[in-house]
């Protein structure tokens, strides 16, 4: 079991670098024994995104010693459902996030038998006009049948309207490691600016 704050995977967010600004987000995997669902839990620690942006000098710091100011906001929190994120990949031309897990496969029933979960890919909205620093709001747009692979290394088209993600097998050896690499396709990008309502 991975640690409970553990940095798994980076991201810099394109819309900040467009203007000017370095803005990172990061993955903490967070601990948990079951998959969400579960009647039983042993370790639940829900994982979160984190985002680092590098802000200007101000009045109360002028001369910081690096040039700018690093603030540190959350940006996805974690619940049962939506848990031991791993990976994370901006989408280009929108702000969005993609967000994989690597968790528990198991649930376990009221009735102490299990079932197979598989692991989750999640689209997360940035955040909008409002007066906290969160994502607008998180879908689940594919779901991992086979429980003894991970969804690892996603990565946009340039375009940001196709991907590629690897389904890394957990149950083999090294020496017989095998995966399969996906294109997933149909994803919509639009000017985050169009005075859309989110």
């Amino acid at each position: 079991m991975k640690g409970s704050f553990v940095g798994e995977d980076m991201d810099i967010d394109p819309i900040a670098a467009e203007h000017g600004v370095f803005r990172a987000c990061w993955a903490n995997t967070g601990r948990a024994s079951h998959a969400g669902g579960s009647a039983v839990e042993h370790s639940a620690v829900n994982a979160e995104i984190l985002c680092l942006t590098e802000e200007p000098p101000s009045a109360a710091v002028p001369a910081p010693p690096t040039g700018t100011i690093p603030r540190v906001e959350r940006f996805i929190v974690g619940s049962p459902q939506a848990n031991m994120f791993d990976n994370v990949a901006f989408q280009p031309h929108t702000g969005n996030l993609v967000v994989l897990e690597d968790g528990p496969t198991s649930i376990v029933l009221p009735d102490g038998s299990t079932q197979p979960r598989g692991n989750d890919l999640w689209m997360c909205l940035p955040d909008g006009d409002d007066d906290d620093t969160l994502s607008d709001g998180c879908v689940r747009f594919a779901s991992l049948r086979d429980t003894t692979s991970e969804p690892t290394g996603f990565i946009f088209l340039a375009s940001g309207e196709a991907a590629f993600v690897n389904l890394q097998h957990r149950d083999v050896d090294a020496a017989n490691h095998r995966g399969s690499l996906l294109l997933i396709s149909g994803f919509k990008v639009k000017d985050r600016d169009a005075g859309i309502d989110r």
